[in-house]
């Protein structure tokens, strides 16, 4: 998903938030954030 403004983690739970408002869950588990890179890595579980 592009342009996240929010990630909220409950357990293996994920939910991303678009910047239109839209919302995808999924379950993984973060692996990895770049901050240099503006990303963020989740794997699934």
């Amino acid at each position: 998903m592009e342009d996240v403004v929010l990630i909220a983690v409950d357990g293996e739970d994920i939910q991303l938030r678009g910047i239109l408002g839209e919302t995808q869950n999924i379950k993984g588990r973060i692996k990895e954030i770049n901050l240099m890179s503006h990303t963020v890595v989740i794997e699934a579980i």
